[in-house]
């Protein structure tokens, strides 16, 4: 029933998720990935500013750089492939 309301799932508004879920559906070959981190907060809060949104700062680099540096690593080798 959350689900249907959009709630959350996994702390994620259902609507973003869907969203991101159809954008890397259609990605027209590009590498494309949808992760889903657990909750973050970092040990400094910046004041105006979504704590779970520090993932993407400094602080989260542990948590999502091999996932970030492997899809890189394939969209440099999916280009490379493309134009040979």
């Amino acid at each position: 029933m959350a689900a249907r309301r959009g709630l959350s799932i996994a702390g994620t508004g259902l609507a973003a998720w869907e969203s991101a879920r159809a954008v890397c559906a259609h990605a027209r070959g590009t590498p494309a990935d949808l992760e889903v981190y657990p909750a973050f907060t970092p040990t400094k809060v910046q004041p105006m500013a979504a704590p779970g949104h520090a993932l993407f700062s400094y602080e989260g680099v542990p948590i999502w750089r091999e996932d970030a540096l492997a899809l890189l690593a394939r969209a440099l080798q999916s280009r490379l492939e493309s134009k040979s």
